[in-house]
């Protein structure tokens, strides 16, 4: 999945979203998530950014990992070579927007380009017999909030379900201080606390769970761009600064080769665990990643709440400057069609998304307000609009055409639509 801010300016995001199996030769496992506005923000840890081949994307990439870290990558994911029989196949199980495609084929999503939003689930790409486990599922979405006029969001919400071994995903930071292939010079990313000051990785990254990654501010055009991440989950995981060194922040380098283990020194890198510790072993994880995309280097306002309805859902009040989103998603494995009432408290209108809804017909309504009425269909499985805040809650509507048989009798006043 391609999602962009616009397609004129060198300045426009592009944020992709790799979903696909080891097939041959020349090739990666993948289920990857990377970021560019200007210069690399979010990519695996190689240079030149993302090209991977033949090598473990859940150690240099972002690809979920389980049972720790392989001594090589096919120990953890189907080779593919030599039988087809040995590829899993990835496919996109939800793509949103498709009902708000009009006259464009379904496939590009929001015809106004406000949102994108996409689901897929890893699971089988892993070699579960290599590793004693069970996988019952991966599932990865992600959303991309970049309505025109507005803050720019991403949310990468990462769900499984499994035997009890490790898992972990990791975050990349392309922005570590060195000039990477085509002579551009990155700039450093730091760790921060909810006032957007620099504190240490080491001792507080796993409390504030807030990482910024500035662009160097040279370059032409110029590179004044950034990211501010922050970290959520409805149960226990463990965030860690991975790069080695001495200070708040120290930034993995290439030359001299300064990494975390089996790294190659081009980024910094995050670990998000699930349960108490690294290398913890839990049935399962569930943890969403919230991005701000900042529009300049100065432009790091950013506060966050948590929304977890219920067991079958989490997500995220995020807000910017400029303005808030609002996303909620499914977990357990499956769609679900009820959702328990949620407040929402930010200021002015807000972008929601809620993926993850099984398929059917949904009113939606905010303080009272009707804010959706319609279908929701099945591969979609999202509903998108603006609102003010408040009590959101989502009922089962009633849509299409009803037929009424058989003899029956109707008195007093009423009015059939």
């Amino acid at each position: 999945m391609i999602s962009r801010t616009g397609w004129t300016s060198s300045s426009d995001s592009l944020l992709y979203f790799d979903s696909r199996a080891f097939t041959t030769d020349y090739d990666a496992p993948n289920g990857s998530l990377r970021l560019y506005k200007n210069g690399w923000l979010l990519a695996p840890d190689t240079n030149p950014p993302g090209s991977l081949w033949v090598t473990d994307s859940s150690i240099i990439g972002d690809t979920p990992q389980f049972g720790g870290a392989q001594s090589r990558w096919d120990n953890e994911f189907l080779s593919g070579l030599g039988s087809t029989a040995n590829v899993g196949k990835i496919q996109i199980t939800a793509w949103g927007g498709t009902a708000n495609s009009g006259s464009w084929s379904t496939q590009y999503g929001d015809a106004q380009s406000r949102y994108a939003y996409v689901c897929t689930n890893l699971a089988p790409e892993y070699n579960t017999s290599n590793l004693g486990i069970a996988i019952s599922y991966v599932n990865r979405c992600a959303a991309h909030f970049k309505e025109s006029g507005k803050d720019e969001f991403v949310f990468d919400l990462l769900d499984t379900s499994n035997s009890s071994t490790q898992v972990a995903t990791h975050i990349h930071y392309n922005q570590t201080g060195q000039t990477i292939s085509g002579g551009m010079v990155t700039g450093s990313t730091t760790c921060i606390n909810s006032s957007g000051s620099q504190v240490s990785c080491s001792s507080t990254l796993n409390t504030n769970r807030i990482i910024k990654s500035l662009e160097s501010g040279g370059g032409t055009p110029a590179e004044i761009n950034g990211v501010i991440t922050h970290v959520d989950s409805p149960g226990t995981i463990t965030l860690n600064w991975d790069c080695p060194g001495s200070g708040n922040a120290p930034q993995c380098t290439n030359s001299p080769l300064s990494t975390y283990s089996g790294g190659n020194g081009w980024t910094d890198r995050v670990t998000i665990a699930g349960g108490s510790s690294v290398g913890a072993s839990v049935t399962g994880m569930t943890a969403l990643i919230e991005h701000k995309v900042m529009q300049s280097l100065t432009d790091a306002t950013f506060s966050t709440t948590a929304l977890n309805p219920d067991a079958n859902w989490t997500g995220a009040q995020v807000c910017g400057a400029v303005s808030c989103a609002v996303f909620v998603g499914a977990v357990g494995g499956t769609t679900h069609s009820t959702l328990t009432s949620f407040i929402t408290t930010h200021t002015g209108i807000a972008q929601y998304l809620i993926g993850g809804l099984a398929a059917g017909n949904y009113i939606v309504k905010v303080n009272g307000t009707t804010v959706f009425s319609g279908s929701v269909a099945a591969g979609d499985n999202s509903v998108a609009f603006d609102s003010t805040a408040g009590t959101v809650v989502i009922s089962v509507g009633v849509g299409g055409t009803t037929v009424i048989g058989g003899n029956g009798k109707i008195g007093g006043n009423g009015i059939i639509h």
